[in-house]
């Protein structure tokens, strides 16, 4: 019995610990991703630019293989350039299609023109 039971608090560690370190790779990639985003859009009308950068986001994410909602990412000019702040979650627990335990995660990022 104590074999059972220190086997299915290895097997949770380790899966905690496997959620954790895919949570932090989704959140490089998506901080990679906002980055690239906003240096490739310097110019133009800020209008423009900010839903450029916004759609490149979400393309980048899904190219990622993350999927993030158009409203999750959020880009404002700012008297500097841009800020843009990306809202998701990392599911760690899903049970028929439902997510039952998620890592919600953000990326607020500010860039200068």
């Amino acid at each position: 019995m104590k074999l059972v039971f220190w086997l299915a608090v290895a097997v949770l560690f380790f899966y905690g610990a496997y959620s954790a370190m895919m949570a932090g790779w989704s959140y490089f990639q998506i901080n990679d991703v906002v980055e690239q985003a906003a240096r490739e859009k310097q110019g133009g009308k800020q209008d423009e630019r900010v839903r450029q950068v916004r759609e490149d986001i979400v393309k980048g994410a899904a190219r990622s293989g993350l999927v993030i909602d158009e409203q999750a990412v959020d880009v404002q000019p700012s008297d500097r350039g841009l800020a843009v702040k990306v809202r998701w979650t990392y599911p760690v627990i899903v049970y028929n299609n439902e997510t039952i335990l998620s890592i919600p995660l953000s990326v607020d990022r500010a860039f200068a023109r």
